[in-house]
């Protein structure tokens, strides 16, 4: 399986996602007519015979791709029961993803990050790459506050243009401030796309009798009968991923949403599907 980054990009090594340089290559751009200190090996001498005129083929370059991945490691993540724990399922999916651009020859990096950054792994290629990026999520802890508008507001000037950026979040935080520096970006002429990690309690909020709610994130604690809360909840719950949606769309940021207790596959295949844009 190969995973296309659509649009272009650019890059170090020679690869195989279309760059906007000019080069030689095996794909065939266009022509364009021959100016002295054009290199000679280029003229296409069928069309000088039809024409009389020199014209030169132009090829497209073609190149790596770097992708940024960030991790929402902050408590929030840290729900769920050990297969459908939202942190492990979005670590796994980050190191599928890692694993299918590694093994194309693209570079990938990694980023753990709360309302700070945790942790990072820089952009290397190769599969040799690829026990950093394992250690990095298996040897971070969900914890903290969710700001990851904060961490990705200062990325922006260091990730550059034309890269792959993939977060990877359960969106508890405000979608304004969040999806700022996405669109700053995508902007840069990135290719975006957040993986929303929910889990289907948070959805379907089936809890019944007395509970007592606590917060992954902070001191907060509610203890209350589910069903006088249930309507609010979901309403509430219902506004914010909506909001999250219509900002992803409105800026032109692709969004998938990933269901933990769905298992991986249906969100990995679907990303494999759609490709990343």
């Amino acid at each position: 399986m190969r995973l296309d980054a659509q649009g272009l990009v650019e890059g170090v090594l020679s690869g195989r996602h279309r760059s906007p340089h000019q080069g030689v290559s095996i794909e065939f751009a266009d022509h364009m007519e021959y100016t002295p200190g054009d290199d000679l090996r280029t003229i296409d001498w069928r069309v000088y015979g039809r024409t009389d005129k020199l014209y030169i083929k132009r090829f497209l370059h073609e190149t790596d791709l770097t992708a940024r991945i960030l991790i929402d490691s902050s408590g929030s993540m840290a729900y769920g029961d050990e297969r459908s724990m939202k942190y492990r399922a979005a670590g796994v999916f980050a190191l599928a993803l890692s694993y299918l651009l590694l093994r194309q020859g693209d570079r990938v990096e990694i980023m753990a990050a709360s309302n700070t950054l945790k942790a990072r792994v820089p952009a290397r290629p190769g599969l040799g790459h690829f026990r950093a990026i394992a250690d990095l999520l298996e040897n971070t802890t969900p914890e903290g506050e969710t700001d990851l508008g904060m961490v990705l507001d200062g990325e922006v000037e260091r990730t550059g243009r034309r890269r792959l950026v993939v977060v990877l979040s359960d969106g508890f935080e405000d979608p304004d401030l969040l999806f700022t520096p996405l669109r700053a970006l995508k902007a840069r002429g990135c290719s975006v796309l957040f993986l929303h990690v929910v889990h289907q309690d948070e959805m379907d909020f089936p809890f019944d009798g007395v509970r007592d709610f606590r917060s992954l994130e902070d001191d907060g604690r509610l203890v209350t009968e589910p069903h006088l809360i249930r309507n609010i909840y979901l309403d509430r719950m219902g506004k914010h991923v909506d909001a999250i949606v219509g900002h992803a769309k409105r800026s032109g940021i692709m969004y998938q949403r990933m269901n933990t207790v769905e298992g991986l596959e249906k969100a990995f295949f679907e990303l494999l599907r759609r490709g990343l844009t």
